[in-house]
């Protein structure tokens, strides 16, 4: 979810338009999708996301700092390797 973050705020920063993380989230999910990726994987990332849409879903992705998502990770019950 970092990376698909990073790169979004590199590479497709709204330029006076503001989306928000379920938004993004969404696109990346059916991009992967069209892109044949393996269903389960499909599945996995759009769990990973409704997740983490709790928190962060409704806000604008452009508001969203690193530093958040490295301190909302932190307090996530999973492993290093989940994370």
């Amino acid at each position: 979810m970092r990376e698909a973050v990073a790169y979004y705020l590199d590479h497709v920063r709204p330029k006076g338009i503001s989306r928000t993380l379920s938004a993004l989230a969404a696109e990346l999910v059916e991009h992967k999708r069209r892109k044949g990726f393996k269903p389960r994987y499909v599945k996995a990332l759009r769990v990973a996301f409704n997740i983490f849409n709790r928190t962060f879903g409704s806000r604008a992705i452009n508001t969203i700092d690193h530093t958040e998502i490295d301190h909302w990770l932190d307090e996530q019950p999973y492993t290093f390797t989940t994370k």
